[in-house]
């Protein structure tokens, strides 16, 4: 007895069924080579490496999007002594290295710098500093304990990230 083409009595004691003959596990193409399925895992990888270095150039990119360095002058009142800068007694504590401290809006300290070399330029003594601060919406800038001057984003986005300060009597103020 015939059932859908096998026997019966191989069909009961086959447990693995036959295929017909004419359904065949080859699908008429050519078998790729073992080298190409190496190039395609390759090329897989190289994508994959690609895609990963983007991705970390773009987050440096933000990253350092939301840093600024704000550079200042600060002016303090010199006398002039063989064209360099002599500070007066009262401003004692103003120097090459004197730090400069940058604080946000709650008072966390948010970059510190330190005074370049003073120069004269006209009847001042200019030092010369850059600090490297996050993005905020305040700025709070301070030398040698002098009071504070208080930048806004908005303003150092006008102005380039710069500051001008002077020291006038004991107080810090706006240059």
């Amino acid at each position: 007895l015939w059932h859908h083409g096998l026997m019966a009595d191989e069909q009961a004691t086959s447990t693995r069924p036959r295929m017909p003959s004419w359904w065949s596990t080859q699908t008429g193409l050519p078998e790729r080579p073992p080298h190409s399925r190496r190039r395609r895992v390759v090329a897989i990888v190289a994508g994959v490496v690609v895609i990963a270095l983007l991705a970390g150039f773009v987050v440096v990119q933000v990253r350092r999007s939301q840093y600024h360095t704000i550079e200042g002058a600060l002016d303090v009142g010199s006398i002039k002594y063989s064209s360099q800068c002599r500070l007066a007694p009262i401003y004692h504590g103003i120097h090459e290295g004197t730090p400069v401290v940058v604080k946000d809006m709650h008072g966390a300290v948010i970059g510190r710098s330190t005074l370049g070399p003073g120069a004269g330029v006209g009847p001042f003594c200019e030092f010369l500093f850059a600090v490297r601060v996050p993005t905020r919406d305040l700025y709070s800038i301070e030398v040698d304990h002098r009071g504070s001057i208080v930048y806004s984003k908005a303003y150092f986005d006008f102005f380039h990230w710069q500051a001008g300060l002077a020291i006038r009597g004991a107080k810090m103020s706006w240059l």
